[in-house]
């Protein structure tokens, strides 16, 4: 007899494990708007149900090290194993210094219930550290998130493993083991789903009640998710309604969907007062409807062909990335999930299944929800003429993803060997999965060059984060004067060094920059002659595919310790050279990814 597993026992058993595991090790900052999330935290914590209201500045107030202990906030991506020490993990909260931003994070108070309580307690009484307490509120989300995918999985009467291989989705669980509001609203969406596709296959002549008031329930609790979500509403009108015999259910399911729409359309309009959507900073709501007026077919474009043109980035996003887009994901971990979502598609043909007119009914209420989400990013993100700003937040379809795949699941089945052993690969692929997406988040967090080991790419150094380089002083350089930078490699061998240029006035073919590189006993170990003619042209800052001259160096010279970089320009003709050098600018590029790099600047 073959052995069987429970979809929801796997789901809570490798949910359980991961979760935790991305809760404390997930850099604290290194979630999405996580930082964000903390202030709007803290601000419930006091009782603030709106945010942004500080009478005199419309900001929202937060302890300073709420920012300042963000790992999204270092100069450079560096490893974060520094958040574990002591002076860093238990600095103490300072009250001292506290900070006013208009927050990002605008969402419904409801989002942030149990964070809020802990935050209440342990911060705004307790003053206890930053980081510890972060943590514990990533706790809280996990539990939340999979309490409400175990429930939807068990009430799924079909389709079990697309649930639990969709709610392991890397990107779904690591929302969910940071701060923000996409754990809460995806779990709310599935339980959505899942209650309406019982009510859908259920048997039972008039329907159960207490699955109708279950239904009531969520569709509230809809309302007060992510602005949004509630666009999922459609897929009521599939349900029985000659199965509900009470005329009371009937008038409180479409009372709720009235007060779900009205809750969200009146709380996100207080929101939107002083938020990053009205004020001139950010994507000024205002502004952004102005270019669409001014150019309603440039819009239609870039949403219909923007959107079209992206939907491989948003896949990809959908399934896996870390915050920020910090790192890389190893390449195993799509291809894993997508064997476990293929199985899981296959494998569960049981009858009852849904009809075509279900799946009908999933397939546009997808297509409703899924456009409704891009656009309203669209109008966030627009801008004339661009279609870069599309492909990126895959993570918003997340929500609206399991009434794809149900509208497919079963159409198909498995024969021979993958249906006979589709649980054991439903299920080492999840584990592989996120074992490999597991090991990313240490390379991308935790190492200087990790990612370079299974990207097959060479890795360059400095990462910034919070330094725009394009924009930082530049020097004034003549024939008289010599610039000299200093960084720390731990990096072995190093391939190239690059240097980087904003412009330069010079137009005569005799002007020559002469790039030195000594080691940390200024002992010269290559030296290289441009003609200037040769470099950078114009006067804006350029792309660093475009920019700078490259000193390639012999693979065997370099030891640990310092390295110096020497730029000077030599002119035959005797006329003063201008040129402006972004002097913080120096990239290290290391090829053999297995050791660390780290690069410290000095200027001389």
């Amino acid at each position: 007899m073959k052995k069987s597993y429970s979809p929801e026992g796997v789901f809570l058993i490798i949910g359980t494990i991961f979760g935790l595991l991305f809760a404390v090790f997930i850099p604290y900052g290194a979630g999405f708007d996580e930082e964000q999330h903390v202030v709007r935290i803290f601000d419930i914590a006091a009782w603030n149900f709106l945010p942004n209201r500080n009478e005199s500045s419309g900001k929202t107030y937060a302890y300073a090290d709420f920012i300042r202990l963000s790992n999204q906030r270092r100069y450079f991506q560096t490893p974060a194993f520094d958040q574990f020490e002591p002076d860093y993990f238990l600095k103490p909260l300072d009250k001292n210094q506290t900070v006013g931003i208009v927050t990002r994070s605008i969402y419904s108070p409801v989002n942030f219930i149990p964070q809020a309580v802990v935050a209440r307690y342990f911060w705004r009484k307790l003053d206890f550290p930053v980081i510890p307490i972060a943590i514990l509120c990533r706790v809280l989300g996990v539990i939340t998130y999979l309490a409400g995918c175990y429930l939807a999985i068990r009430l799924l009467p079909i389709g079990k493993w697309v649930m639990v291989t969709l709610a392991l989705a890397p990107t779904a669980l690591f929302q969910a083991s940071t701060l923000n509001t996409d754990g809460f609203t995806n779990a709310i969406s599935f339980l959505f789903i899942a209650i309406s596709s019982n009510l859908f296959l259920e048997t039972s002549n008039p329907l159960p009640k207490r699955k109708l008031a279950f239904l009531i329930l969520i569709i509230i609790l809809v309302g007060m998710a992510k602005p949004g979500l509630f666009f999922i509403f459609p897929l009521l009108l599939w349900l029985p309604y000659k199965k509900i015999n009470s005329s009371f259910f009937k008038f409180t399911i479409w009372f709720a969907v009235f007060l779900a729409i009205f809750f969200a359309l009146s709380y996100n309009f207080l929101a939107l007062q002083n938020s990053h959507f009205t004020n001139n900073e950010g994507s000024n709501l205002s502004r952004q409807f102005a270019f669409i007026v001014n150019q309603p077919v440039d819009f239609l474009y870039a949403f219909l062909w923007g959107n079209l043109r992206s939907i491989g980035n948003y896949l990809g996003e959908w399934i896996a990335v870390y915050g920020h887009w910090a790192g890389k994901v190893p390449g195993l971990v799509y291809i894993l999930f997508l064997v476990s979502l293929f199985i899981a598609l296959g494998w569960d043909n049981r009858i009852p299944t849904f009809s075509r007119w279900q799946r009908i009914g999933f397939l546009l209420t997808f297509i409703i929800s899924t456009g409704a989400f891009a656009l309203m990013h669209a109008i966030a993100i627009y801008n004339p003429g661009d279609l870069s700003v599309f492909g990126r937040q895959g993570r918003y379809y997340i929500p609206s993803a399991p009434m794809l795949f149900l509208a497919i699941q079963g159409l198909f089945s498995l024969k021979g060997f993958l249906h006979n052993h589709a649980q054991k690969i439903i299920l080492n692929s999840l584990l592989g999965t996120l074992v490999f997406f597991a090991i990313g988040i240490y390379a991308s967090y935790y190492t200087y060059c990790g990612t370079s080991i299974y990207s097959l790419q060479g890795c360059k150094q400095p990462i910034y984060k919070n330094i725009a380089w394009t924009q930082t002083p530049a020097l004034t350089l003549n024939s008289k004067t010599t610039v000299v930078q200093q960084f720390s490699s731990h990096c072995i061998p190093i391939d190239k060094v690059q240097v980087y240029l904003h412009s330069y006035s010079d137009t005569s073919d005799s002007t020559i920059m002469k790039i030195s590189i000594y080691d940390s006993e200024k002992r010269i170990l290559h030296t290289e002659k441009i003609p200037y003619k040769d470099g950078v042209a114009g006067s804006s800052p350029v792309p660093p595919t475009n920019a700078g001259k490259t000193a390639r160096l012999d693979r065997h010279i370099f030891r640990y310790g310092g390295i110096y970089v020497f730029l000077k320009t030599q002119n035959t003709k005797k006329r003063r050279i201008l040129s402006k050098l972004c002097f913080c600018i120096f990239f290290a590029k290391c090829l053999d990814g297995l050791l660390p790099c780290k690069a410290i600047y000095k200027v001389y």
